[in-house]
């Protein structure tokens, strides 16, 4: 599996952000990145790919060049929802779990902090309906 074009992080920053040395979670932390990546996307109402350069686009010899221009804290969000579901896989079902400083309530489905910076800077466009 391949992070997919919209992903708001890559693979090695989960890995730093977690603390996860080798390769052996590598397809899992993809799956998740995908999934967290379109949750937000769908929480914020917009897509990220359509307005600014994501994490692993960045490529400064092309002409004119491409330079990360995705947020630091919408990415910081992707790693911490990627974080809470590793560390809490082995508890579906249950109400409430912690994971670090993180408190994931399922009947919710994210997690105050993970909210509060998207909320915060204004990334979650108005619904038309």
């Amino acid at each position: 599996m391949e992070l997919t074009t919209n992903a708001l992080t890559t693979v090695e920053q989960v890995k730093i952000h977690i603390g996860i040395e080798g390769a052996s979670q590598d397809e899992e932390i993809k799956l998740l990145v995908n999934g967290a990546s379109g949750f937000i996307e769908k929480y914020c109402n917009r897509k990220f790919i359509d307005e600014l350069v994501l994490p692993g686009e960045e490529d400064p010899e092309s002409d004119p060049p491409l330079v990360r221009d995705l947020p630091y804290d919408v990415e910081l969000a992707c790693i911490k929802l990627v974080g809470a579901f590793l560390n809490v896989k082995d508890s579906e079902g249950v109400k409430n779990a912690s994971a670090g400083n993180l408190n994931i309530t399922w009947a919710t489905g994210l997690d105050q902090s993970v909210k509060n910076i998207l909320k915060t800077k204004h990334y979650e466009k108005e619904r038309s309906y």
